[in-house]
């Protein structure tokens, strides 16, 4: 790898607190991407929206006011899959100027915690732009139960240099894949226990899963997602940076919730056990 330099990363979309049989845990796209950035050595700053119902967040978390904090509650069968079930919702977030530029900018909701175009619009121009499009491709169904499949147009994600969604998310729609690789020239499809493939300029590669010790698959993508990009930054090729995403997915995974800043701080390590 070349040598690392500090980047600095914005995530942006509602934190949430999700329901375990140990009671309330963080948890959000933006709480996983950051911890695994703050483990690289990277600067970080978020913007999401939550109630009083939140524990303090650290400063570098711009908490917007809202009425309830956004809950799930999430359960898996015995192959992994999750039955998630939206409990309460944040205020929608509204795109605004910047405060402070940075070199990776994440758009990561959880359940359509706002628009992309806007916030596309407020962020170009940065160098490494990006977004986790699962909080646009699910849905809450009748009782909250989260449904998967996309509603929306690919079209909404022009601008975008790097796009990640899962075959969970993707719930089939190839077609759709399709169309959102003519309009995002870095597409990351995870599939879960199976690696990773990454949709490039007309070529397709695949990424190997790094073992581990299961304990919570909740924020693997998310986790994939912000050891990519810091890589990306770093000027590491696609495959070489998803292999960053693997390692570090395979560490959250093996944590209830958010894992600790000391365990994600062996990802350089950890992803010479890729497969």
């Amino acid at each position: 790898m070349r040598t690392e330099r500090a980047v600095s990363c914005l995530a942006v979309g509602h934190v949430t607190l999700d329901a375990y049989p140990e009671g309330l845990l963080l948890g959000g796209s933006v709480a996983y991407s950051t911890r695994v950035w703050q483990a690289l050595g990277a600067q970080v700053q978020v913007i999401t929206a939550a109630g009083r119902d939140l524990p303090t967040l650290p400063p570098e978390f711009e908490v917007r006011p809202s009425e309830k904090t956004t809950r799930f509650s999430n359960t898996y069968d015995g192959e992994g899959n999750r039955r998630q079930v939206l409990v309460g919702q944040a205020e929608v977030l509204v795109a605004g100027e910047i405060h402070a530029p940075a070199d990776v900018a994440f758009l990561c909701p959880v359940l359509h915690d706002f628009a992309p175009r806007p916030w596309i619009a407020a962020l170009a121009g940065t160098p490494v732009l990006a977004a986790g499009l699962q909080g646009w491709l699910k849905h809450a169904g009748p009782g909250g139960v989260v449904e998967y499949g996309p509603r929306c147009d690919p079209a909404d994600f022009r601008g975008l240099q790097v796009a990640f969604l899962s075959e969970e998310d993707l719930a089939g729609r190839l077609d759709w894949l399709d169309r959102l690789c003519a309009v995002v020239s870095t597409v990351y499809l995870t599939q879960g226990r199976a690696g990773a493939r990454v949709f490039h300029r007309g070529e397709v590669q695949h990424i190997g899963p790094c073992p581990a010790h299961e304990v919570d698959p909740t924020g693997a993508g998310d986790t994939f997602a912000a050891a990519t990009l810091w890589a990306l930054a770093q000027g590491e090729g696609v495959v070489e940076a998803g292999g960053w995403g693997a390692a570090a997915a395979s560490i959250m995974v093996e944590h209830r919730a958010v894992a600790p800043l000391e365990a994600l701080r062996q990802t350089a390590e950890r992803r010479w056990r890729l497969k």
